[in-house]
């Protein structure tokens, strides 16, 4: 980008959420990826920018194991 280049905004948007038939029935938002829940390593993987924040994670209530 050359000085004076407005940034354009950056959405990531996680769709994974409700019981899994091919991952025992568990929520897929709550399953197990390298060692920590799939929400949590998808958003830590996210690219991180001035520019980026997240604004509104949602989830149903689910009682963690």
């Amino acid at each position: 980008m050359t000085k004076g280049t407005a940034v354009p905004p950056v959405s990531i948007l996680v769709l994974a959420a409700g019981a899994s038939a091919r991952r025992r029935g568990t929520d897929k938002l709550l399953e197990s990826v390298a060692g920590q829940p799939l929400l949590r390593r998808v958003v830590h993987l996210a690219p991180v920018r001035p520019f980026w924040s997240p604004r509104l994670i949602e989830t149903p209530h689910v009682k963690q194991p």
